[in-house]
């Protein structure tokens, strides 16, 4: 597959930020944050044989880009030297087109799909010093030779969480935007320090660093189902389709790293909450910034014969209680904006890094979840997405043991993409009981 960059330029918000709004202070976790950008890559295929992308539609793209920039205003500025704020000085993101010489099927339908190639409909992006000249976005439209066409974007994680991101790219997509009437000071709010937490930052002590490989597993709807029939207890008589599927690949995870290893060791689950839906509870939250996350932590100090604990529903109900205890006992506190929110924060970080230190050969694994926050909604006007992804690729120095589920479509499927040790993969590959229920990188269907 070869993607030629046809175009490049610099998108800036349709209107100039006003003065009083040009200093965006971060919260005190978002300003320990790195650079980092996340991917995320949208495909529409060509679903009516008259479509074709015309240099009138990519101009209806980027200005539309530029209103919905003036809702997020601080996506377009720049972060300072000093990494505590965002210099909202309009200096725009970047915007590239690319030609595929290829039909988006050749792709995606292939038994396996290449996923070493998804890299290459991501943005050309240089990252530069200063850190002031780095944008905090940069996006690609890339156009197949059968007429489909791939949105792809890298976003800085320092001010963007997933529930900011799904809302941007809905926005971006829909055509009212320009016509909503909606004012910028009515629908911009900055982070709340006091209920802000940052992924990099929480998770800071428990990264796990190291060669690592990448793969993609699918959960079907009939699959969840049965996952969630074996789940259910007394103590979960309701278990959730993240829960069931985060705690079966916990399960087989950790048996891949005995098989490895030679022994049990003492492993963690850390999963993002979403906060943003429970503490921002205004009309204007959805155009908020920043990172409003809480990491939920499972521990599971048990051995390989401690079966009651290590099988699924054990390892349920052991994620259940530690949702249940950040959202009586941390949530409330953040809802009410109580003094001393970024001690609670601080207190919870230091907890963490404790726990880290006291167990020997600790196996954590970082979960975050991209359902529910309307990725598979962002309509152009040419239908949903039919596939979403990330990245996918042999990955060396990374951190290790890092999952991300992504829902497919409007029904219950699941895609699940695992870094892990490359030997700890190889024996996930090979377990049966668990390639039961999770189809190792099947076919992407277009429809």
């Amino acid at each position: 597959m070869e993607v030629k960059l046809i175009s490049k330029e610099i998108i800036k918000p349709s209107s100039s930020t006003p003065p009083h709004l040009q200093t965006l202070r971060l919260c005190v976790l978002d300003q320990n944050g790195g650079l980092a950008h996340v991917p995320i890559i949208l495909y529409y295929p060509k679903r009516d044989a008259n479509f074709n992308i015309n240099e009138k539609l990519i101009n209806q793209l980027k200005d539309s880009l530029s209103e919905t920039l003036t809702l997020f205003y601080p996506l377009a500025g720049r972060v300072k030297d000093d990494g505590l704020s965002i210099d909202c000085n309009d200096e725009g993101i970047l915007f590239s087109t690319t030609r595929v010489n290829c039909d988006m099927a050749e792709l995606l339908t292939a038994q396996p799909p290449d996923l070493l190639s998804l890299q290459r409909l991501l943005p050309y992006y240089v990252f530069v010093d200063p850190r002031d000249k780095v944008a905090q976005v940069a996006s690609q439209l890339n156009i197949f030779a059968c007429g489909g066409f791939v949105i792809s974007g890298l976003f800085m994680h320092k001010i963007i969480d997933g529930a900011t991101l799904g809302t941007f790219l809905k926005c971006w997509a829909s055509n009212s935007i320009a016509r909503s009437g909606i004012s910028r000071s009515s629908h911009s709010l900055t982070p709340t320090t006091s209920a802000s937490s940052s992924t990099v930052a929480t998770s800071e002590a428990i990264l796990m660093e190291g060669k690592g490989i990448m793969q993609r597993f699918v959960f079907d709807s009939e699959a969840i189902s049965t996952l969630k029939a074996k789940a259910t207890s007394g103590r979960v008589p309701n278990p959730t389709r993240v829960e069931v599927t985060s705690a079966f690949i916990w399960k087989h995870a950790m048996a891949a790293s005995r098989v490895v290893w030679g022994m049990q060791q003492p492993s963690i689950l850390n999963q993002q909450m979403d906060l943003k839906r429970r503490i921002l509870v205004t009309s204007s939250s959805k155009y908020s910034v920043g990172n409003l996350l809480w990491k939920v932590v499972a521990h599971c100090d048990a051995v390989a014969e401690d079966e009651e604990i290590m099988s699924l529903n054990g390892l349920v109900g052991l994620l259940r209680d530690a949702i249940e205890k950040t959202r009586d006992n941390i949530l409330p506190k953040l809802q009410r904006g109580d003094e001393g929110g970024d001690e609670i924060l601080s207190n919870f970080v230091q907890e963490l890094r404790e726990v880290c230190e006291s167990k020997k050969n600790l196996n954590p694994y970082m979960f975050s979840s991209w359902c529910k926050l309307g990725f598979n909604e962002v309509d152009f006007g040419w239908g949903n997405p039919t596939w979403i992804s990330s990245v996918g690729a042999r990955v060396d120095s990374i951190h290790k043991n890092n999952i991300c589920l992504i829902e497919v479509g409007l029904d219950d499927k699941i895609e699940a993409w695992l870094i892990l040790d490359e030997r700890e993969m190889a024996v996930l590959e090979r377990d049966q009981e668990f390639l039961q229920f999770a189809s190792m990188n099947p076919p992407i269907i277009l429809s």
